[in-house]
């Protein structure tokens, strides 16, 4: 079963001191609240997984389990790079990731001062380089586990990669396909073509590669 696959998972993250919980959408009434304001997104409850602090939902038990383990593995190791970034970086790396939507919130300040309701056109999908940056990162990880479980980068795998970032499902974090698709190839090589013994020893990424030496 997938649960207690996942529950083998966490042990070695918590031995790589990575304390992560791990939490169920259908069971949470903030995620079925936060999807009324995720409107945009209507598969983000059913689909998609969402990390806040250290702890990573899910969509179900069920959804969990209806997945190829492998599946499993890409979005934690990915979760676990966010992780990794906010423990780092901390609020920088929470502001930064929701920036320039986050300056929507200087709008409920405009009972004090009326011109404060202009930040309201910060909520609307513009470009927010730092959110592509931080998940370009975590996506490595994603396309690393998938490379060591000896899964296909294909022209599929690019598009999707595409799709998720200029797409609504990260609120359009980019509008620059062109370097997107750039940027994609040349982290396809850094993962494909760097050695195991030099990613094993990656700040970032060696924890991943350390886990698939260990299974």
């Amino acid at each position: 079963m997938n649960l207690d696959k996942l529950s083998e998972l966490l042990g070695y993250l918590s031995s790589q001191h990575y304390d992560i919980k791990v939490a169920w959408k259908d069971e949470s009434f903030f995620m079925k609240a936060l999807s009324k304001v995720l409107a945009f997104n209507p598969d983000f409850l059913s689909s998609y997984t969402t990390t806040i602090n250290k702890t990573i939902y899910f969509p179900s038990k069920s959804w969990l389990e209806s997945q190829p383990f492998s599946t499993i593995e890409e979005i934690v190791f990915h979760e676990c790079v966010h992780v990794q970034d906010s423990e780092q970086y901390r609020l920088g790396f929470k502001v930064t990731y929701l920036f320039p939507q986050v300056l929507g919130v200087l709008a409920l300040f405009s009972w004090a001062f009326p011109p404060l309701l202009l930040f309201l056109m910060a909520l609307l999908p513009w470009p927010s380089p730092f959110r592509t940056y931080w998940e370009k990162r975590g996506y490595t990880a994603t396309l690393l586990v998938r490379h060591l479980r000896g899964g296909v980068i294909d022209d599929r795998t690019k598009l999707w990669l595409l799709s998720n970032f200029t797409s609504l499902s990260y609120y359009q974090m980019s509008w620059d396909a062109e370097t997107i698709t750039k940027d994609f190839e040349d982290i396809i090589t850094f993962v494909t073509k760097t050695p195991l013994e030099v990613l094993a020893g990656h700040p970032t990424y060696g924890f991943i590669v350390r886990y698939f030496r260990k299974v």
